[in-house]
């Protein structure tokens, strides 16, 4: 008897369980409501006149309304955000027209890009493609002194310096102007800034090898094997930096000179 009534209740839980696998998936189906796909238009129309506004007069005030919204929109992105395609593609439809008109090649934004890529990993397919820090080639290094070259940021770091080609297939959906060819352009480090990058980097794998067990015991290779190839190609463009500073200094001393000798 006893056994029934623990039949019974099982029987019970999975004829309720089936009507909420029903309801939920005629959720899943349902058109979006009307209040929502309003807003949507409204943001869509918003989007475009402040990106024609811009295009006809690029003043200070407009071009912070877009920078604003850009990380509004970007707010909006979240792991339901990302599983569910539509959502998906729409809001990264308005965060690519926003940032190429507003957040790509501005040297204010290289930064808060930056922190946002790495207090939010999940951002980083969205956003690093507006993370241009060639517009600002003061803060290149300084932008990294923090984080040292999170492994999201390498292969854009390393195109900056030349160090690698550009992308094949990049998106070009916005006029050539509206970036300024900054995509085409790179930036050469000084002396200071290699020797200073060496040492940096040099400290954060030292930090990284010795924050973990696992890793003062086994070392670094398994957590970067992703990127080996671009920290190779890195390490050999400071080196190579370092070593040209050091032969242009040896072409100017004389024949035979103690320096030239040592």
């Amino acid at each position: 008897c006893e056994c029934v009534q623990k039949q019974e209740a099982v029987q019970t839980q999975i004829v309720s369980l089936h009507a909420d696998v029903k309801k939920l998936q005629a959720d899943a189906v349902a058109p979006p409501p009307q209040s929502l796909a309003q807003a949507a238009v409204h943001t869509e129309n918003f989007i475009t006149a402040l990106v024609n506004l811009y295009k006809g007069q690029q003043s200070p005030a407009v071009q912070q309304v877009g920078v604003c919204a850009f990380y509004e929109v970007v707010s909006f992105v979240c792991a339901d955000t990302l599983r569910h395609p539509p959502t998906r593609q729409y809001l990264s439809s308005c965060a690519e027209i926003l940032g190429q008109v507003f957040i790509q090649g501005t040297a204010a934004e290289c930064g808060r890009v930056l922190a946002a890529i790495l207090e939010n990993r999940h951002l980083c397919p969205l956003i690093s493609p507006f993370f241009t820090p060639n517009a600002a080639p003061n803060e290149l290094v300084f932008l990294y002194q923090d984080v040292l070259l999170s492994p999201e940021c390498w292969r854009v770091s390393l195109r900056v310096l030349g160090c690698l080609p550009p992308p094949r297939s990049a998106k070009t959906t916005v006029e050539p102007a509206a970036s300024s060819g900054v995509a085409a352009t790179t930036v050469s480090l000084s002396p200071q800034q290699a020797a200073e990058t060496v040492e940096w980097l040099s400290d954060y794998f030292l930090r990284s090898r010795l924050s973990k067990t696992d890793l003062r015991t086994f070392g670094l290779y398994s957590a970067w094997t992703p990127y080996i190839s671009d920290v190779v190609t890195f390490w050999g463009h400071l080196a190579g930096c370092l070593v040209n500073v050091q032969v242009c200094a040896c072409a100017r001393e004389p024949v035979g000179s103690a320096k030239v000798l040592q």
